[in-house]
Order: structure tokens, then sequence, then C-alpha cells
């Protein structure tokens, strides 16, 4: 019995040569989900946003609180543990603060000038040695850096001390308020506590507070503004945010995503390319060897160097998928888990040569669907643009399915599981694979079936799954009646050839307007067509004078297919389960 049956559908495992494949794999495939099995066509995109000519040079885009925004860069945006109307970002120059549609720079200038002092009246007992200093507060409740210190100045108590000197706010960073701090000498050491908040203000400050009078100690003795070439924002548990310059590693002070104390930058040995967090875990992804951090505090991160050679490639194709952090390596798509294993995730999909060949430097990536998109844009060796995507599935061993989404500003939508892009032509923000939407056509050609002699396939079928939906959007259901329909793919390619301009049994596939459902299994022996099955749920007959012995089928159109079976005898196909 010699028949072939595809059914089970799985995508592309390119390394594998045609003939080795699994018998449900695809040499190629284009604009294809394949989730429960069947061959299902993507959804054509829509417009979700109005068309505006200042995104076409977009490279970021992120949707918050209910506005898309985007930059000509690539930018790293998380939304702030403090508040849910606060995003942070890296990347547009220094790191930044958008709140309520206005942006500011995240680093809080701290103030330079140091206070004066004067005593005035009469006190008891013996002086006290103190000195004061001042921090800004915003109105975000932001806290700075404190002021240098005053002189030091001999009071006792009763008397009190007039404090001058203040300087003006710093604008264009929202400060309404100071804090005045006074220094207090205990049993472990000398330290400064709080004796004042008012308005920002250049008046002067009288300190008649009771030296036995303790308060809440200084909060930003240690803290440090971010650098200004501060890149990578990554969002950690905890009320953490971490991102990185150079070699060196930073993270926020908890709950406080204006200050960075440099006593917390952890240093690896080559520089990094960007960071990812998983879990509990920061992954530190390098031109070199990869790191993984992990801490529930900033001030007890420890940093353990993994001892993979899975260098970073890009920033850009770091993609976190919810359990691992995925990015491109020279050896293909690796992942990596909270508890630092890593693995290729592409390894049985790409060889080396193969995978470097799509120029995964310059990819564009985002999540979508439980899978990787990565976004492609080369010159191959002929000369010719490619452009296009793939859509890595990392399963056991995983696969591959293509699309031709070519966009470089992506952005996944969580908490619709939606993915958008913004096009490059147009600047109207597109959703990608729209429920509901027109279903595009799709391309699925099979592996190559080889028999130690020729041999003729008799007879064929192609079954739609039950209760398929076999009219698009705007369909007309009069074009799928009786089984019958009508092929629409004048505008596709198949091996470099239109399918109207080539003869198949004999006849070119004729053409009936411009049919909204349409499918085509189009049988191939020894890489020649023999027969475009255009008929779905019934039996249809191949020709009889077609013996070869390497055969595979295409499968094309944009109706969902569940099942394809020829055979070589009616009766063979009658008893295929």
């Amino acid at each position: 019995m010699t028949a072939v049956v595809l059914e089970q559908f799985i995508g592309e495992q390119p390394r594998i040569t045609a003939r080795l494949m699994q018998p449900n794999a695809a040499q190629e495939s284009l604009n294809v989900r394949i989730e429960d099995g069947t061959l299902q066509p993507i959804r054509a995109s829509v417009n979700a946003v109005a068309a505006d000519s200042e995104r076409t040079t977009w490279q970021s885009l992120i949707k918050f609180a209910d506005e898309w925004l985007g930059w000509d860069n690539a930018v790293d945006a998380v939304i702030g543990h403090v508040a849910d109307d606060r995003l942070y970002y890296t990347g547009d120059g220094t790191p930044k603060m958008r709140v309520a549609g206005t942006v500011y720079n995240l680093a809080l200038p701290a103030p330079t000038t140091q206070l004066t002092t004067a005593v005035s009246g009469s006190g008891t007992g013996p002086d006290v040695a103190r000195t004061y200093l001042f921090t800004w507060v915003t109105d975000f409740g932001e806290e700075s850096e404190p002021s240098p210190a005053s002189a030091l100045v001999d009071a006792a108590q009763g008397q009190t001390i007039t404090l001058s000197g203040f300087p003006s706010a710093p604008p264009a960073r929202n400060i309404t308020k100071q804090r005045i701090y006074r220094s207090q000498t205990g049993q472990s050491g000398t330290f400064f506590y709080f004796i004042g908040e008012r308005a920002a203000s250049t008046a002067d400050f009288v300190d008649n507070i009771s030296l036995d009078a303790f308060l809440e100690p200084l909060p930003s003795q240690n803290w440090n503004a971010p650098p200004n070439d501060l890149s990578g924002l990554v969002s950690l548990p905890n009320g953490m945010m971490a991102a990185f310059k150079g070699r060196d590693v930073y993270f926020c002070e908890p709950y406080r995503p204006h200050a960075w104390p440099e006593a917390y930058i952890l240093t690896t040995d080559v520089p990094i390319v960007g960071l990812g967090a998983v879990g509990a875990s920061l992954v530190i992804l390098t031109e070199g060897q990869p790191y993984i951090a992990q801490g529930t505090n900033p001030a007890t991160m420890q940093m353990v160097k993994i001892e993979n050679n899975f260098a970073c490639l890009s920033a850009r194709t770091i993609v976190d998928m919810g359990y691992a952090i995925a990015f491109a390596t020279h050896d293909g798509l690796c992942l990596v888990s909270a508890d630092g294993s890593f693995r290729i995730a592409t390894e049985a999909l790409f060889s080396r040569d193969d995978w470097l060949a799509l120029d995964p430097a310059n990819m564009v990536s985002a999540f979508y669907r439980g899978g990787y998109v990565g976004v492609y844009n080369f010159t191959d060796g002929a000369g010719a643009q490619m452009r296009g995507a793939i859509h890595v599935l990392p399963g056991s061993p995983g696969y591959l399915l293509r699309s031709k989404l070519r966009e470089k500003a992506l952005f996944s939508d969580l908490a619709t599981g939606r993915l958008y892009f913004v096009d490059e032509v147009t600047g109207e923000i597109m959703l990608f694979d729209a429920p509901g939407a027109e279903r595009t056509n799709m391309f699925w050609r099979s592996k190559e079936f080889v028999y130690p002699q020729p041999v003729n396939f008799a007879c064929a079928m192609t079954d739609l799954p039950t209760g398929a939906d076999l009219t698009t959007a705007a369909g007309d259901a009069s074009l799928i009646a009786d089984g019958d329909i009508v092929v629409d793919l004048a505008a596709d390619v198949i091996n470099g050839t239109e399918l109207n301009e080539r003869l198949i049994n004999g006849a070119e596939i004729g053409l009936a307007g411009t049919p909204s459902a349409n499918f085509a299994a189009i049988v191939y022996g020894d890489g020649m067509p023999v027969m475009g099955v255009t008929r779905y749920g019934r039996m249809v007959r191949l020709p009889g004078n077609r013996s070869c012995r390497r055969w595979h089928v295409e499968l094309t159109g944009n109706l969902p297919i569940e099942r394809f079976a020829m055979a070589t005898t009616v009766d063979e196909l009658k008893m295929l389960p």
C-alpha cells in the first residue's frame, strides 16, 4: 500500500533535508498558523490607529494608558512600581519618566549649595556640634540626594539656629518642597535626621527643634542620579528596576525609580548588550558569556557567570517569553530560564550558517501567540533583498513558520495577546493577524516523499475542518457550493512562477473574478506539477500517466485544511484512517 497522508500539520524544519523530515513537516510555510493540527491561514492586518507620517520612522512602539507612543530609536520602557500612570524608559537620550503626558528627565538634580548658619539666643547645658543639609522633593514624592553639609556649628539646648543660603528650585522637574536635616551623634555614629519640610523657598529657616526630638533619618544619603547614558531598562520584583552602562549593571532603590545608588553596581567582564527579567532573576546578556543575578533587594544581589559562550548579537532580539528570556546568539535563538539553564531553541531548525544567513544581529523581535517573532531585512548572496518574519515556536524540537510581516516597530500587548506594528509607508498602527479579519493566502509545501521505484498516485482527497467557516469576512457562500472552490492565486508565486502561467494537467487553472474563499492542493512528481486539486470532501482522480519517485504537495489558499491524502488506488484511499 502506497499512500501519502498529510494531517496534524507542523511548520518548517529547515535544517533537515526535504526527504528526511517528519511526514507532517513543511519545507516552506508562509502566513500559516498551526495550533490545533489543522492548517490555518493567518488573518489580514487591520488598521488600529489612523495614519500619521511622523510614525514612519519609528523603531519602537508601546501602548501606555490608552496612548500610543513611539520613538525613532530602540527604547526600553517599563511601568513603574510606584504608580500606574508613570512610564520609565531609556534609549531616547537621558533616562526619562513620563507622567500624564509630560516627559521629565529621570535624574533629579541634587542641591549643590552649602547652607550657612547663625546662632542666636541663650541656652542651657554644653554646646553640641551640629551640621545641616537639605534635599529637594518633587510633587511626585521623589527626594533628591542631599546638599553638601554646612560647616559645623556649636549651640546649646534652647538656642536657635538660622539657616540661610537656600537656592531657587531647579526648573523642569516639578520640585515643590524642601526637606531640612540636622546631624545627631550617637553611640553608632553621626547621622542626619529630618527636622522640617516646607514649600521650596529661598527664605531662611529657623531651627528651634529640641535636640531630643529624634525624627526619621535621611533616606537619600547614598542615593545617586542615574547616568545619562543608562540603557536596557527592565522591571524586577520587589520594586526594583535594572539597567546598564558599559560593563556595569545598575539597580534603582526599591520603589524609588529616580535613585540609582552606585553602591549597588555589579560589573561584568565584557560589555553588556542587554538585560532580561524572568522570575526573580536578572539575565545579563553580554558580548561574551551571559550572567544571572538573583536577589530580593539590590543590596543583596548576587551575580553568577554562565559558562556557555552565548554572546547576545543585539538588544533588539531580546524577548520576554514569560517562562524564559529569548535572544539571538551565533548558534541560534537561545532561551534562558529563571534557574539559569540555557538551550538553543532552534538547534533542530537551523544550522549555524543558515541561522547567521538571516542576519539575526539586525532582527527586530517580539512575542506572539507563545512564540518568538523575528523580523529580518537583509541582502542575500545573489543580491536579492530578503524581508519578512520568522515565527519560532520553541517546543521540543520546535518548528518554524514565516509571514510577510516586515516592519521594525513592534509591540506585544500582553493584556490582549495581540501584536501591533507601525506601517513604514503610511504610519498607520496595524493589528497583525486581526481576529475576524479576512483570511490571507497561505502557502505550505510538504516534505518530499521518495520511493525506491516510480509510483503513480491515482486519486486524492482534501478535507476541511468540520464546521469550518468557508467564507472570509467579506465572503460569498455561493462560491463554495457543493464543495467546489474557485482558485484565486494569481498574485501568489510557487516555485518562482505565477500559478496561472503554468499548465496543470495540461491546462491552465482558470480564474473566476476575485472570489474570497479559495484553496488548491498542487501535487508535484519529480519536481513538476501533476495536478491542481480544487475540490474538498470528495475523491479527485489524478492523471494516470505520471509515474515518479519523488512527490510533494503544496497547499495554498485562504481556507483551513484539516487533511490531504492521496493513494495509488481508490480502494487504498478508502481504507486510510
